[in-house]
């Protein structure tokens, strides 16, 4: 995103022209931004073999996920949804690695038909997974008691959370393999969502290393993903050159210690797309502050989005930063709520935000929008769902249609 004579560009578009052209809201994804962070992650990570998997729940437009497999990456699937539309993006059966939780027999049989790489969450899945026909390579989930995430809800490795066996549950997960004719490949952890800091990354590692020597067929490590983005324009960016050397550092000195190699697997989602997204909205009505005895409402900004679009800025406070696309420079000196429009007292998607005085008429730019935003987006209230279009370069694709009235009858 750029900002030109007070204007803002994406992609080299103007906002302004993408509303008029397509219409509010609508979520804008920027083509370079997800190139710029898939590249900038392999650049920073110094082991090798690597291999990014893109968490595709972050984001699953069948378009995103193409510009992602041209740049190389892989998909790390967690629904048969997920194996659906990256088959369809174009990606092999043996691009797709599968974790999910909970996984029942039908998506064991999606993966087993595909012959997709599972990675077992529970013991109990080696038997359904061998019993349904599975063989061969499987990875498994550790979960490693570091607690990391910016949230309880999106924390996945801590000792109190659902995913992945416990460390002192590996042995009985290999007499289970062996006892099933499969053959443990791989040692997975994932921490959970927004990190901001390296060291967990680390400690998530090191669990996984000191259990590596068990496991006698292993060729891979996989740290899920997790890293974090800034949100908030104060926010310090995530020091990808030292996580990637830590890690690097970490599993090289046990290959070369072992004489043995392995793959480290990374799966990326927040972080590769979250920055490309933005959500234009258009402002509807403005309830200016009321001074009423002792009390005084603030100013209610309604748009024509809400937590249909924006959950996580409703449901737990997550923050996007607010332009005026046509006035991104002008001095801030109003204090509003900006609203959405659903019939929800706690849908507020900017809460307490200084903004220029704004107008009705006006066109919003939510940034870092790219992540979790369209794929949880709901239909509550009988509301459609938005358009989606993809900017590169000064031209603009459609690469999601707006729903219509009538698509609410099909579904």
């Amino acid at each position: 995103m750029d900002i030109l004579d007070n204007q803002v560009y994406i992609g080299g578009v103007s906002a302004c022209e993408l509303a008029d052209q397509f219409g509010t809201p609508l979520f804008v994804i920027e083509e370079d931004s997800i190139r710029r962070q898939y590249r900038a992650l392999r650049e920073n990570i110094t082991h090798h073999p690597l291999v990014v998997h893109y968490a595709c729940k972050a984001n699953s437009n069948v378009q995103v996920m193409r510009v992602l497999r041209d740049e190389g990456a892989h998909i790390h699937a967690c629904s048969p949804g997920d194996v659906h539309l990256a088959l369809a993006a174009g990606y092999e059966p043996q691009q797709v690695s599968y974790t999910g939780y909970a996984v029942s027999e039908d998506e064991l049989r999606l993966a087993i038909t595909h012959g997709l790489l599972v990675q077992m969450d529970s013991l109990s899945q080696f038997e359904r997974y061998a019993r349904l026909g599975g063989r061969g390579r499987v990875g498994v989930r550790l979960n490693s008691g570091v607690e990391a995430g910016y949230h309880p809800h999106f924390t996945s490795g801590g000792s109190t959370d659902k995913f992945g066996i416990h460390p002192a549950q590996l042995e009985e997960a290999l007499e289970l393999a062996t006892a099933h004719g499969l053959s443990i490949v791989g040692l997975h952890s994932n921490l959970g969502s927004d990190i901001l800091e390296v060291d967990p990354f680390v400690d998530a590692l090191q669990v996984v290393l000191e259990l590596a020597d068990r496991c006698e067929d292993l060729e891979y490590v996989n740290l899920g993903g997790g890293l974090g983005v800034p949100f908030h324009p104060d926010d310090e960016p995530f020091d990808l050159a030292g996580y990637g050397r830590a890690l690097g550092d970490h599993i090289s000195r046990w290959c070369d210690e072992r004489g043995r190699e392995l793959t480290l697997c990374l799966e990326p989602g927040e972080f590769l797309v979250a920055e490309a997204g933005s959500l234009l909205t258009s402002v509807i009505d403005v309830k200016p502050a009321v001074q009423h005895g002792d009390t005084r409402s603030p100013t209610f900004v309604g748009t024509d989005t809400s937590c249909n679009h924006l959950f996580g800025a409703a449901v737990y406070g997550a923050y996007h930063h607010v332009l005026v696309a046509d006035r991104a420079e002008d001095p801030a000196t109003e204090r509003v709520y900006v609203c959405g429009n659903v019939m929800q007292t706690g849908d507020i998607l900017a809460r307490d935000r200084v903004l220029p005085p704004l107008q009705e008429g006006d066109l919003l730019v939510f940034r870092t929008c790219g992540a979790y935003s369209m794929c949880r987006a709901s239909r509550f209230n009988g509301r459609p769902l938005p358009a989606e279009v993809m900017v590169k370069d000064g031209r603009s694709r459609l690469i999601r249609e707006r729903e219509t009235l009538d698509d609410l009858l099909s579904s």
